[in-house]
């Protein structure tokens, strides 16, 4: 070897040893390894993002330490919601630090964190800035986030956290968006985020991430939809093509296709004791009774085990009466999920409509709009919301248990299946067709979520009720629409149902939402979680909102408002899909 290489060669080690003083290596050691980590109290330095996924979130490192009953608190703001909760081992493993939740967005936080090390209770506070919150341009902006105002707070709910599913409503630009169907051709991620009680965002999930704008890539493409909270703390969700889970920290458990055959996983994926889901889908290349082969649209459950194998399907086709047009016919046909002119009129349907993401009847249009689905782990069932049919009841074998809707338009042996309306002394109403007038009882009409709620009693069942084409018809003013949660009960054995109480009704068309909204029980605070997430929607001369309530019952059965946030969207463009309650201290299991 020339000696000026030997030289370069002397220099260049030189080099790389001088550059990496933190770097030491014993005798007989085959790595490297780091000197202490500098920190600002005893355990390691922090790390925010740390999976690139939750710009809200941070890991405390151990330094080597072994730390046991951990509990961390983040100071409020501007005398905004104490956050507070405890970290299980299991979390400090996986994380292999001290994993914070909460953070506020543009701001110097400060953390307390409670631990035990060597038997010694040591109290520390760390400070980290986190960044502010980056969502994406669009048409008709005013802000760049989502902003939440409380409007009336109860000390009940002061701990109280949000899961918030916003959408922001655009199409891909080159895609016939009618004809792929579903969540697949809107061209702009979801914004998936919790609140707390004050209003203020303290997580979000970074969902540019999961989407790629313009993309012919469908698993880059669709709103990502029905956030839920797991057992574990882990986030169950789904995106067109795709359905994922994550923990709070936005470390990925999983982010899997859809199997084959099936497409647009939208609306609702729901996880049952035994760990299997439930997605709402479309089936591909579906062979109609015509001989005609389309892909479908909102009309199929499957339900999917832990390792991707598909257990079984419903094909709500073939159970309950793809051809019933009774509501459809009273809403706007040029919307698919709400009314663009809310003056539409009556509209014949016929069956020379268009393949694709359109109101119209069979196989291959939107003819169900099946927006939620309940697992019954009691007997082996499924409850689901079809917002251009009603409700209904299906077991394991396919058989229609019952169905709550109008009486109009059902035939045969589903007929039959439909529950007759009764008061509150079990004494049948009298109903027509489409109303059951100078009565306490409504049909829901166009609803969002059907959820069954066992720990109330059997057959308690919570609905969100929008009320766009109520009675199977259009109101005489606009302005006489309303929405409202309602509770019914249901009786298997006589197949009745009864009223129990409703919301909303008397808030009339300043709480009417057009589309989503839910209702959720919370057992912890014996309250029911209300969402009408739409008010004055794409109305771009007007600010469109939602409100985020909490009903209680008084000792007379009446529902009254416990606690409510005002929802004000970035953009006339952008609302509202699904609301939950978030649980802190289930945020890392138990």
């Amino acid at each position: 070897m020339k000696i000026s290489k030997i030289v370069s060669s002397l220099v260049l080690a030189s080099m790389v040893v001088s550059v990496s003083p933190t770097f030491s290596m014993a005798k007989g050691d085959y790595g490297l390894y780091f000197d202490a980590e500098k920190s600002q109290g005893q355990l390691g330095a922090i790390i925010s993002n740390p999976y690139e996924m939750a710009p809200q979130t941070a890991i405390i490192g151990l330094n080597g330490k072994a730390i046991t009953d951990v509990s961390v608190s983040i100071e409020p703001k501007n005398g905004g919601a104490a956050l507070s909760y405890k970290v299980p081992q299991q979390a400090i493993r996986t994380h292999d630090g001290i994993p914070v939740f909460g953070l506020y967005a543009d701001y110097n936080n400060k953390i307390n964190v409670t631990y035990k090390y060597q038997g010694k209770e040591i109290k520390e506070t760390y400070k980290l800035y986190i960044n502010p919150i980056v969502t994406f341009p669009g048409e008709y902006r005013t802000n760049n986030t989502t902003t939440y105002t409380p409007v009336k707070s109860s000390k009940e709910f002061k701990d109280r956290l949000y899961f918030v599913n916003n959408i922001y409503y655009e199409f891909h630009p080159d895609i016939n968006w009618r004809r792929p169907g579903g969540a697949m051709p809107f061209s702009y991620p979801s914004t998936a985020e919790i609140i707390d009680q004050n209003g203020d965002i303290r997580w979000h999930l970074d969902t540019t991430k999961l989407f790629q704008k313009d993309s012919w890539n469908v698993d880059k493409l669709g709103f990502s939809m029905s956030y839920r909270q797991l057992k574990n703390g882990d986030i169950l969700f789904m995106q067109g093509q795709r359905y994922m889970r994550y923990d709070i920290m936005g470390r990925k458990v999983y982010d899997r296709r859809l199997p084959r055959g099936f497409s647009d996983g939208a609306h609702e994926i729901v996880e049952a004791s035994n760990g299997d889901v439930f997605i709402r889908v479309g089936k591909q290349n579906y062979l109609r009774p015509d001989g005609k082969i389309v892909h479908t649209l909102k009309d199929h459950i499957i339900e999917i085990d832990q390792t991707g194998q598909v257990v079984d399907v419903w094909d709500l086709n073939k159970i309950l009466d793809n051809g019933r047009d009774v509501l459809l016919k009273a809403l706007d046909q040029r919307a698919v999920c709400m009314s663009v002119d809310e003056n539409a009129k009556h509209t014949e349907i016929d069956d020379s409509a268009p393949w694709g993401d359109v109101p119209g009847v069979g196989a291959g249009r939107n003819w169900a709009h099946t927006n939620s689905v309940y697992y019954n782990d009691s007997d082996d069932s499924i409850v689901v919301s079809l917002r251009h049919q009603g409700m209904a009841k299906i077991t394991r074998d396919k058989k229609v248990k019952w169905i709550l809707s109008s009486f109009n338009g059902w035939k045969g042996e589903l007929a039959k299946k439909v529950l007759i309306p009764v008061d509150k002394n079990g004494k049948k109403l009298e109903c027509g067709p489409n109303s059951c007038e100078n009565t306490d009882f409504d049909w829901s009409f166009t609803q969002h979520t059907a959820y069954l709620n066992p720990e109330l009693g059997k057959g308690y069942l919570t609905v969100f009720d929008n009320g766009e084409g109520r009675g199977n018809e259009q109101p005489a003013m606009v302005e006489d629409k309303y929405s409202r949660a309602v509770a019914y009960k249901i009786d298997e054995n006589n197949m009745t149902v009864k009223q129990l109480w409703e919301y909303g009704k008397d808030r009339g068309f300043d709480w009417f939402s057009i589309v989503t909204g839910n209702v959720n029980y919370d057992k912890e605070k014996d309250s029911f979680h209300v969402a009408s997430l739409n008010t004055y929607l794409m109305k771009f001369n007007k600010a469109n909102g939602g409100f985020i309530d909490e009903i209680k019952l008084d000792k007379n059965g009446k529902p009254y408002l416990a606690n409510e946030i005002k929802v004000n969207y970035s953009s006339a463009k952008e609302f509202g899909y699904r609301t939950g309650i978030v649980k802190p201290d289930l945020l890392f299991g138990k």
